[in-house]
């Protein structure tokens, strides 16, 4: 049961870290209007599970879907201007975004899954989360984020603590 329950965390984990190499080719602004995509990501697995949306709601999606493009174009076409390392980042960033929106679309639907056919208890679920998020935060993203990704901060994505008031 703990490893199942371990599932939505990894997801959570793997959309935190899409959407964190986003945040370095696209701007904040951008990022957040294409968060709005869940509703989009949400509609479709519903719909593919089987359960009937009626015509209001794939009209607000379709709303919504016309609204996200217009925000990815508009970011695509400020590219240089927008995203400081330039050179079509903001395609890649975007389309990060949008993958992390989805996985965490596919997160809620596996929580779901497990607290309703597993019946899993939601502070159960909530407690192994935190738990085995805290340890592969710890012990591999931050390792890694420190010794292996590279960044502004004297060559490290991670700064040291206690270096330069840091």
């Amino acid at each position: 049961m703990v490893i199942l329950l371990s599932i939505p965390t990894f997801l959570d984990l793997v959309s935190s870290v899409l959407s964190m190499i986003s945040l370095s080719m696209i701007p904040l602004s951008v990022a957040a209007m294409l968060r709005g995509s869940i509703v989009v990501f949400t509609a479709i697995i519903k719909q593919l599970l089987g359960d009937k949306l009626d015509a209001a709601a794939w009209a607000g999606t379709a709303i919504i879907t016309a609204a996200v493009l217009v925000v990815g174009a508009v970011s695509v076409a400020t590219d240089d201007s927008a995203s400081a390392s330039g050179g079509g980042s903001a395609i890649i960033g975007i389309t990060l975004g949008l993958l992390s929106v989805l996985v965490m679309t596919v997160q809620g639907v596996v929580e779901e899954k497990l607290m309703s056919e597993h019946h899993a208890p939601a502070l159960l679920l909530v407690g192994v989360m935190g738990l085995v998020g805290f340890c592969l935060t710890g012990g591999i993203v931050y390792p890694a984020s420190y010794f292996f990704v590279p960044g502004a901060d004297n060559g490290r994505m991670e700064a040291r603590c206690g270096r330069d008031g840091v």
